[in-house]
């Protein structure tokens, strides 16, 4: 079994047509290992088909035994600590990923080893944060919030796309 290098949970409620092209943008990155855990908030599980119809191991579906109401930061709580990656990332049921997205995440914590989290606006228009945190740092150590925490910047990893910060 080859390593995983990013766990992508994405909290789900009742947007199927979304929830399947955030999956197909996840599964069509390059150069990287994914596991996909999609947690349905949903209390008739709506995403359970969805997933079914995928049929790719790598895509796991979890359902919330206690529906949150419309609160996916419970309900990210409950995908992240299955996965198995080096890296989370947390992705919006309604949201993308552009390709390549995340072999240039994986590349700058490569150049940047004392890095924790790297962050980035995948598009100037768009009001999309798009955050992956180093699982080996979160586990190891605390990160705690500098005024630093964003000193570096994209021209330090130029294959970040635009608007990407890292910090420690």
């Amino acid at each position: 079994m080859k390593p995983i290098d990013f766990t992508v949970v994405i909290p789900t409620f009742r947007r199927p047509a979304e929830l399947r092209e955030a999956i197909s943008s996840v599964l069509a990155q390059s150069e990287v290992e994914i596991e996909i855990i999609v947690v349905d908030d949903s209390p008739e599980r709506s995403a359970e088909s969805v997933i079914a119809s995928i049929n790719d191991a790598r895509v796991a579906y979890l359902a919330n035994p206690n529906p949150s109401g419309g609160f996916p930061s419970a309900v990210r709580n409950l995908g992240w600590p299955s996965g198995r990656g080096d890296f989370v990332h947390f992705l919006d049921d309604d949201d993308v990923i552009p390709p390549g997205h995340y072999a240039a995440v994986k590349h700058a914590f490569a150049k940047h080893p004392n890095v924790g989290v790297v962050f980035c606006r995948i598009d100037p228009s768009a009001i999309v944060l798009l955050l992956s945190c180093s699982m080996k740092s979160a586990t190891s150590r605390k990160l705690p919030y500098s005024p630093t925490f964003v000193s570096v910047f994209a021209h330090d990893a130029p294959s970040l796309p635009a608007s990407c910060s890292i910090g420690p």
